[in-house]
């Protein structure tokens, strides 16, 4: 399978003016490119020794045709709800 170009975007909203940050992934399928974008934005300044409670991704196939978009909802309890559109 031929890796394609993903572009995720997150809100953090205990960050305040910081909570919007987006990193671009190139992954398999979008499983791993949801898996990429998580530790690429970990990564990230503002993310640096902060804890994070609550997120939202949306990850948008950028690669050929109508974008595409699935977001995952994450919250301290680890559970998880994604839902594609």
């Amino acid at each position: 399978m031929a890796a394609k170009l993903y572009k995720a975007t997150a809100t953090f909203p205990s960050l305040g003016d910081e909570s919007r940050q987006e990193v671009m992934v190139e992954a398999g399928g979008w499983a791993a490119a949801m898996g990429l974008a998580a530790r690429k934005l970990k990564a990230l300044a503002p993310l640096k020794r902060k804890q994070i409670k609550i997120c939202s991704i949306e990850l948008q196939l950028m690669d050929g045709g109508a974008p595409q978009s699935i977001e995952n909802s994450e919250n301290s309890t680890g559970a998880a709800e994604e839902q594609a559109s």
